[in-house]
């Protein structure tokens, strides 16, 4: 079972977003994440690359998905939180809070 507050602080111990996927080919296959979209460098996230499609199968989309979830993991695990915490407030203000539930 995830810990979402343990989750929540790994994505705010992350680099600040948003992130974006760039894929580019010069001689290697690169794909990167990073936080501009015409990023240099200082300004990678992280890189996929390998001269080799083979070995790099799926970069594109494995690189997309790193950007995408910086977003939205945070963005789901807020919701989550405060919906929990809505249906904490309605028990309690409906009296529900002295039912156990299964």
């Amino acid at each position: 079972m995830r810990d979402d507050g343990k989750d929540l602080a790994v994505c705010k111990a992350a680099t600040d977003g948003p992130w974006y996927a760039n894929t580019s080919w010069l001689g290697w296959l690169a794909s990167e994440v990073t936080t501009n979209p015409g990023a240099s460098a200082y300004e990678w996230v992280c890189q996929l690359w390998y001269r080799d499609e083979e070995v790099m199968r799926n970069h594109t989309a494995n690189a997309r998905f790193i950007a995408e979830a910086r977003e939205s993991l945070l963005h789901w695990i807020e919701r989550a939180q405060a919906a929990e915490a809505e249906v904490d407030r309605l028990r309690k203000e409906h009296h529900f809070d002295r039912i156990e539930l299964n």
